[in-house]
């Protein structure tokens, strides 16, 4: 099978630059999705040494801007052939999308779009064989997660009135921004509030210590990833925790034992078991435990306030798609 390649189509482009309004897009859970992998000819079979187009296109959907975006086919190198020369492709092939913003949907306005195409010829197999040729297509990207999460606080002497009269405590308030990576609070924590003991028996006469637990999930259809050059980057969570609220700062939280400012990559410098990289690996979810601390004078004249963490998360991400064709092998020219 032959056919001509317009050179155009080795160019990566913008959709909206060339066909109309594309449809406003918006995922709670995921961030740049591959909208479309595909080839051509489409059909399923194809002659040893014709050439295929491999056609990715990328849409970012989520709720944050996404940075280094790059789309990369794997399993083409050592196997299938340069279309000019004919040699087989000798190393991995990418392709930089740059940074995909996210759609607003409040205007109607699609997330940012992206397309690569490329031509191989399929690997050489000899004649009487037919094999399928299978390409995986994968989109790594940096994003961010915002989120917000709020507890009601009382001290002890307002609980007791609150039990005397029936009165109810709201749960816990839990808002994340759209991506793959979600902030959430444990089942068995849903329906927490916070009660400071400004009486009771402690290590810290001053303080009342609280330990909160937290965890972050992986809602998405891809994976976490890092630096390939460097393992301990896997899954790797970056950026800061702020805890706002009366008289409250860190207790132990990744082993910092004070302030109000949470930086994820100061926090890891710690030794022995306050040492953690907060790192999420695929579908796991990622429990911390986060101990944060009232200053008992102030609160005994605080009967109730809120408690409140705003999370500023960075990360790398990945998605993936695989086509399939099955080459009929053939005596070469």
């Amino acid at each position: 099978m032959k056919f001509a390649i317009l050179a155009v189509l080795a160019l990566v482009f913008v959709l909206g630059c060339v066909g109309g309004q594309r449809s406003t897009t918006v995922s709670a859970n995921e961030g740049v999705r591959i909208s479309s992998f595909t080839t051509t000819p489409s059909v399923i079979e194809v002659f040893s040494g014709d050439s295929v187009i491999f056609d990715v296109e990328a849409e970012n959907i989520g709720g944050t801007d996404a940075r280094n975006v790059e789309v990369t086919l794997y399993g083409v190198e050592g196997q299938w052939r340069d279309p000019s020369g004919g040699g087989v492709v000798s190393q991995i092939t990418s392709r930089s999308f740059g940074t995909l913003r996210p759609p607003q949907p409040e205007r109607n306005l699609p997330g940012d779009f992206r397309a690569a195409q490329w031509e191989f010829k399929t690997p050489q197999i000899p004649q009487g064989i037919t094999t399928p040729a299978s390409v995986e297509a994968r989109v790594t990207y940096d994003y961010n997660m915002n989120g917000f999460l709020q507890f009601t606080t009382v001290n002890d002497e307002e609980y007791r009135r609150q039990q005397i009269t029936g009165s109810t405590i709201e749960p816990p308030i839990v808002q994340n921004s759209n991506g793959p990576l979600k902030l959430s609070v444990p089942s068995t924590a849903k329906s927490t509030f916070i009660i400071v003991d400004t009486e009771g028996a402690s290590d810290d006469p001053n303080w009342y210590v609280y330990p909160l637990k937290i965890e972050f999930q992986n809602t998405g259809s891809g994976f976490p990833t890092g630096d390939p050059a460097v393992s301990t980057d896997e899954g790797k969570l970056t950026g800061t925790i702020k805890i706002l609220g009366s008289n409250v700062e860190f207790s132990n939280c990744l082993g910092q034992t004070s302030g109000t400012t949470l930086d994820l990559d100061s926090a890891v410098q710690g030794t022995g078991s306050d040492r953690l990289t907060v790192r999420l690996r695929e579908t796991q979810n990622v429990p911390i435990v986060c101990n944060i601390k009232f200053s008992k004078s102030s609160w005994r004249s605080l009967p109730t306030g809120k408690v409140s963490l705003v999370f500023d998360i960075n990360y790398k991400y990945f998605t993936k798609q695989s086509v399939s064709v099955n080459v009929i092998g053939k005596k070469e020219a």
